[in-house]
This record gives C-alpha cells, sequence and structure tokens, in this order.
C-alpha cells in the first residue's frame, strides 16, 4: 500500500538522513518509477526534500507533522518533566511538540515563570495564570519557533531553574544535533546558564543525523524519553556519563 510505502520511506530517511531510489525498490519489491512516485508525493508534503537519485530529509519537519508523530510518547515524556519542576520555579520550555506538552500541564504548578521561543507555548499559555515571557527574533513559520541573535541575547538576562531542551536528532554516538544553524547558540546558552537542564526526546529522535552538531548528550542533567536501549548503547551511555531518565 502506498501508505506503508511512505511510512517505510520515512522511517528510513529518519535513520540515515539520506535514502536512494534503487535501494528503496528492492526493499520494497517495487519499480522504480514507484518509488519517484513516492518521493514526490512526500515531497509535496513538506517531509523530504529531492536529490540526485534519491531524497534527504527535510531541513525541517512542519509542525503539525511533529505534533501527530509518537504523540502518546509525548505526553508520558511530558508527563515526568513535570515531575521535576518545583513552585516558584522560572521555566525554559524551548520550541517543539513535546514541549507544548509539558505546557499543557505546567498551569498544575503554582507562581511559574515560563520563558519560551514558541509561539504555538506562548499562546496556548495566553489565559492561564503563568507568567509567560515571549523571545524576540525572526519568526521560522513552518516551526513556529523563534531563532536568531536577538533570541539568543534576550535568554542570556535570565536566570533561570529548569529548562526543557526539545531535540531534532540524536545520532548513535549520542550527540545532540540540528539542521538549522540559528538554533545552536540559544540551546548552548541555555545549557549554560541554567541550574539544571534536560532533553526531551521520543524514541524517533534517535538513530538520526543532522547537519549540526549543539552539544554531547552528556552535558543535559538528563535525557528524558521512551527510548529502549540496547545493551551496546548502554555501555556508550555508561561510558559518557549520560543520565537516561526512562517513561513506561
Amino acid at each position: 500500500m502506498i501508505i506503508d510505502r511512505e511510512k517505510y520511506i520515512i522511517e528510513q530517511i529518519q535513520k540515515t538522513g539520506k535514502v536512494q531510489v534503487d535501494s528503496l525498490a528492492k526493499d520494497l519489491d517495487v519499480s522504480s518509477m514507484t518509488i519517484r512516485r513516492d518521493l514526490e508525493t512526500l515531497k509535496k508534503k513538506g517531509l523530504v526534500d529531492r536529490c540526485y537519485g534519491g531524497a534527504i530529509i527535510k531541513s525541517e519537519i512542519p509542525y503539525f507533522d511533529k505534533q501527530i508523530a509518537n504523540a502518546e510518547a509525548k505526553k508520558k515524556i511530558a508527563e515526568y518533566a513535570i515531575s521535576l519542576i518545583k513552585p516558584n520555579d522560572t521555566v525554559f520550555l524551548d520550541a517543539g511538540t513535546t514541549t507544548y506538552q509539558i505546557a499543557r500541564l505546567i498551569t498544575q504548578i503554582a507562581n511559574i515563570t515560563v520563558i519560551t521561543d514558541d509561539i504555538q507555548i506562548a499562546h496556548f499559555l495566553i489565559n492561564t495564570p503563568i507568567t509567560v515571557y515571549m523571545c524576540g527574533g525572526l519568526l521560522q513559520k513552518s516551526t513556529g519557533c523563534v531563532i536568531g541573535n536577538f533570541t539568543t541575547d534576550m535568554v542570556k538576562n535570565f536566570c533561570l531553574d529548569i529548562a526543557f531542551i526539545g531535540a531534532g536528532a540524536i545520532d548513535s554516538n549520542f550527540n545532540h544535533l540540528t539542521p538549522t544553524p540559528e538554533k545552536i547558540a540559544l540551546k548552548q546558552q541555555i545549557t549554560s546558564i541554567c541550574t539544571k537542564t534536560y532533553l526531551v526526546a521520543d524514541s524517533d529522535k534517535f538513530h538520526r543525523k543532522a547537519l549540526l552538531k549543539i552539544n554531547g548528550c552528556e552535558v543535559y542533567n538528563g535525557i528524558i524519553t521512551d527510548m529502549t536501549f540496547s545493551d551496546e548503547e548502554k555501555e556508550i551511555i555508561k561510558q559518557r556519563n549520560i543520565n537516561i531518565l526512562q517513561v513506561c
């Protein structure tokens, strides 16, 4: 079925960053022409970019597509994150659909101040008792995220108790990656100024590639995730002193 082929293609491109027409045709036992049509359909949906002989991962996946992917895991991650926040905390919520789920629950906690670079999070919190500071800068319309030097300069003036950073990609060596250069400085800044910083990453974010490195995962106080790791991965996690906070 077309939907099954598209799902397989997306899974492969998320794992490797790139797929080839001939390899996909062989794996799926269909013609190269069928795969080319599938790739064109995925391109029109905004999920991939075409390249010679195949396709590469979209530079940034649109917000709606992120929102529907692995939704239940994101809710469980958000529930765990909320347990780490104390009344009167100043909290940074990075842009992303997992952090949006945290925003939906954070109203349960008294006297919270939220700083965010995500317009969807800010909009959700408008009609709540939460004090909200919205970062300024260039709006990345596809993701609803504010990026650039203005964003980074604003954030450095805050004293943050806890931060939750969204993960676009984590490679097999447990490096946190992004396809967007403008996002690196902000995420690194948050890590350096915040008392505790956590990476929130559902299982789809692992074994993925992106152009640029933000940090090694060991710099975070923990990674909140539903990912189940192999023995080999557990050894890397132990060697690099990475704190995994696993949700059920």
